[in-house]
């Protein structure tokens, strides 16, 4: 064990093998099941990504328009849920992610499939994996106008997942630019190989807990400013340099200083996130059309420029990660700004139910070990004799 290396964060550790998603970080690619990420922003939509992520291929018409009416049919939250644990953390002003991480493992006792035999009866973890998937919004968007004194509004099943997000955050139907943005924004944040959340619901599902019990504590893993709540540190930061009013080269002493510029670096990347790129069109086309507010977007677009051309962050492998872009996209169609990493998870929890799939299917508990470097044979003290410590 002495001899052992030690692979701080894990880095660079592979822990098995997985058919979902692969990163090219030299040349900022992202493959969906064998598929560019860019051609799945393209030419899919969210329910049939989560198709391909959890069944291994696209879906026929049939099965799409299947999937699609069964996943929609499962967006009703039970009253119990919405009334007292979501209203008591609205009262107690909680993180929305805090909410949500609550409110999915509550949700287990609503289901049945929960007695399944996981690591066989994968029809049973799929149709779990419908429902958390289903309610997430619900949850999220009934808990922003509790919070703030409104009744929540019942989901629809004509619209599709990411409009009818959006109409129940304020009950008129959105415009189709808004429901492509957010549409692509949940397809292409959906898994991104063995990161910090994904990671966590896998070592839950290796014990053979529940995907509900494997997405909470994904929840959790993705709450952390360094996961998925970087997006809101974006805005955060580019209202910083809104308010200051100073010149952008002296902001940007200022904050490399503190050696910080949130949502640039990664991992994984080396060069510009794809899915960064993919995010900064829509942002594009929403300020093309007029449509939002493009204050950030414009902020977020002279700042890349400023740090591409005057600094060495790109010769160093630091570029824009998919966070950067992400908020002023949301921020656009003024969805509040604590709210953000919800929708990261409206998205991801479609990776995470596929590896939490794979994971039952050839299980072995993940177990690492961590190397002691404590006192030994210590002689105990009894009590009378001890001296508090300075």
């Amino acid at each position: 064990m002495a001899q052992t290396q030690i692979h701080k964060g894990l880095e660079g550790v592979v822990i098995d093998e997985s058919e979902l998603s692969r990163v090219y970080g030299d040349e900022g690619r992202l493959l969906f099941r064998g598929y560019d990420i860019e051609d799945v922003a393209r030419h899919g939509d969210f329910e049939e990504t989560l198709y391909l992520m959890w069944h291994g291929r696209l879906p026929t018409e049939g099965e799409y328009e299947d999937f699609a009416r069964s996943l929609a049919a499962k967006r009703a939250v039970p009253p119990k849920i919405l009334d007292t644990l979501v209203r008591t953390c609205a009262e107690m002003d909680e993180h929305p992610m805090d909410m949500l991480q609550a409110a999915v493992s509550a949700l287990s006792g609503y289901d049945a499939n929960t007695e399944a035999d996981f690591e066989t009866e994968t029809e049973a973890v799929i149709e779990m994996g419908m429902s958390i998937a289903a309610k997430i919004p619900t949850l999220t968007a009934a808990y922003n106008r509790i919070r703030r004194g409104e009744q929540p509004i019942e989901p629809r099943t004509d619209l599709s997942h990411a409009a009818n997000f959006l109409y129940m955050l304020d009950g008129e139907e959105p415009p189709a630019a808004y429901v492509d943005a957010m549409d692509t924004a949940l397809q292409i944040h959906m898994d991104h190989g063995a990161n910090a959340s994904t990671f966590t619901t896998r070592v839950i599902a290796s014990t053979l807990a529940t995907p509900y019990e494997a997405v909470s504590g994904g929840i959790g893993a993705l709450s952390g400013p360094l996961h998925g709540g970087a997006n809101q540190d974006v805005l955060d930061m580019l209202q910083d340099y809104e308010e200051r009013g100073l010149d952008l080269a002296d902001w940007v002493e200022e904050w490399l200083a503190a050696d910080v510029i949130y949502g640039w670096g990664h991992r994984v990347y080396n060069v510009k996130d794809p899915r960064a790129e993919i995010l900064q069109t829509h942002a594009e086309a929403l300020l093309e059309g007029e449509i939002g507010d493009p204050k950030w977007y414009r902020m977020a677009r002279d700042l890349e420029a400023y740090l591409t051309d005057e600094t060495d962050f790109l010769a160093k492998g630091i570029a824009p990660n998919v966070d950067y872009y992400s908020g002023t996209v949301y921020q656009a169609m003024d969805i509040p700004r604590d709210v953000y990493t919800n929708l990261f998870t409206m998205s991801r929890v479609g990776g995470w139910i596929a590896h939490v799939m794979e994971q039952y299917a050839d299980n072995r508990i993940i177990r690492p070990r961590i190397r002691y470097v404590g006192e030994e044979d210590l002689d105990w003290v009894p009590m009378a004799d001890r001296q508090a410590s300075d």
